[in-house]
């Protein structure tokens, strides 16, 4: 093996041992090669690998294993034949404890270099009873090349082929199956995505096909096939249209080809309705854990809670699921579909509810101090739960929340980096972060959700 000097460069395209000291948030492997961080895809901490260098920056390097020298005990052979083509499953090679650890580690990693915090009760991670078959969501990418589908590979936008997922449900699968065995597919113009939801009440599954361009008429013949397969399938959805910036994979346009409009779904012993272009949670079982967490914070208050305060709400399942009697929540959610589901949500679970839509940092500060629920007293007996998308909350919303005197803040986040950043920011508005309690509710992947508390200082 040869030795390296610091008088050496690294060169792309030359193979060098690496002493793997880490693994990133990606679930990369990381280590040092003359000072350099490099990192590796597929590498553990405690291997020797040796590897081969594809790029590099002023600072860091990246490469592939290209042998390795010495093996982690931690290391497992993945149950998934596609583990290396797929980029969904980052970390199952590494025994489940391995993963649980290696998260843990980076939430405190993150909170303490991003956001200088250094004192709060960072809980051990809340792990998964079943670490395998619990998405009861997926989008498949269409190749129009193959004319099958499948999902991106690793770090780029070619399509791994896949005809069954360990990550997810047995229905969900079973449609997946039906999918790649049809030829239809390879006929329906603008076909990009595929989306497959489930319900956790009766097995039922929404499965939408997403088409750029205008509206076919004859999609209802091209998609009978789902409905003669006997597959558990009650609602098909056939979205269209032009392609809109904030909307993901979604277009303009949606019409239900048969079934019902949403799937329901129980969670927290609450009901709640789910449509097509809805966000939930993927893993039910560890969202209800999340969910928990965050009750048990609001049970050990010292303040009568009369408003929570569901900022980025979604279909509002947080906000209602903590909701005790008497309690009003008040949300807050970009997506006009979402606020319906919202509603529709609150009624049906019987809770009082104030549902707003537009971007959370317009609509937060004209609320506050026009409506009696956003009134200097309402305020004071009231909590604000922040779940934001991965980019964190905006400034604004934050700024907010400290100018309004929101006495206590829930923030559950799915991305350590933006949770460290905002946290470090309501440190400087005048909050404590008090505890962090991380939830796996993606096991198998680098992804991990955290819920936390933070008290405004007295």
């Amino acid at each position: 093996m040869r030795e390296q000097t610091k008088d050496n460069a690294i060169n792309i395209g030359q193979v060098y041992p690496l002493m793997v000291t880490g693994l990133t948030t990606e679930g990369k492997g990381v280590g040092r090669i003359d000072g350099m961080a490099v990192f590796a895809a597929g590498a553990l901490p405690g291997e020797m690998v040796q590897v081969k260098i594809l790029g590099k920056k002023k600072r860091y390097a990246w490469g592939e294993v290209v042998e390795r020298i010495t093996a982690s005990p931690q290391r497992v052979m993945p149950s998934c034949p596609s583990s290396v083509q797929c980029g969904g499953c980052q970390l199952s090679h590494l025994a489940y404890g391995g993963q649980l650890t290696a998260k843990e580690d980076a939430v405190r990693q993150q909170l303490s270099r991003i956001g200088g915090v250094t004192e709060a009760d960072i809980l051990p991670i809340i792990g998964a009873d079943e670490p395998w078959g619990y998405r009861n969501r997926v989008y498949l990418h269409y190749d129009k090349t193959s004319g099958g589908l499948g999902f991106f590979q690793p770090g780029s936008k070619r399509i791994a082929p896949i005809s069954h997922c360990l990550l997810t449900t047995p229905n969900i699968n079973e449609i997946i199956a039906c999918l790649q065995q049809q030829d239809g597919l390879v006929g329906m113009d603008g076909l990009r995505h595929v989306l497959i939801k489930e319900s956790n009440i009766d097995g039922g599954c929404l499965v939408a096909f997403l088409c750029e361009g205008a509206y076919q008429s004859d999609m209802q013949e091209r998609t009978a096939f789902l409905q003669r397969e006997n597959l558990p399938i009650t609602s098909l959805w056939y979205n269209y249209g032009k392609k809109t910036p904030w909307d993901g994979y979604f277009f303009q346009d949606f019409r239900l080809l048969y079934g019902e409009e949403k799937l329901s779904i129980s969670l927290m012993d609450k009901l709640f309705f789910w449509g097509a272009k809805d966000f939930l949670q993927v893993n039910l079982q560890q969202t209800e854990r999340l969910y928990g967490e965050a009750r048990e914070i609001l049970e050990q208050l010292p303040i009568t809670v009369d408003y929570l305060w569901d900022i980025y709400c979604g279909i509002g399942t947080i906000g209602i699921s903590l909701a005790s009697p008497g309690q009003t929540v008040v949300g807050i959610e970009v997506v006009p579909e979402a606020v319906v589901s919202a509603k529709e949500n609150a009624l049906a679970n019987g809770v009082r509810g104030h549902y707003f839509t537009g971007l959370c940092e317009e609509v937060l500060p004209k609320l506050l101090g026009q409506e009696s629920f956003a009134s200097p007293q309402a305020i004071r007996k009231s909590v604000a739960i922040l779940d934001p998308p991965r980019s964190g909350c905006e400034e604004s919303v934050l700024v907010s929340c400290a100018q309004a005197g929101f006495p206590y803040l829930i923030y559950i986040s799915c991305h350590g980096a933006s949770l460290a950043r905002d946290a470090g920011r309501l440190g400087e508005l005048g909050y404590q972060l008090k505890k962090v309690q991380p939830v796996d509710l993606f096991p198998q992947t680098s992804h991990v959700e955290n819920v936390c508390f933070f008290s405004r200082n007295q």
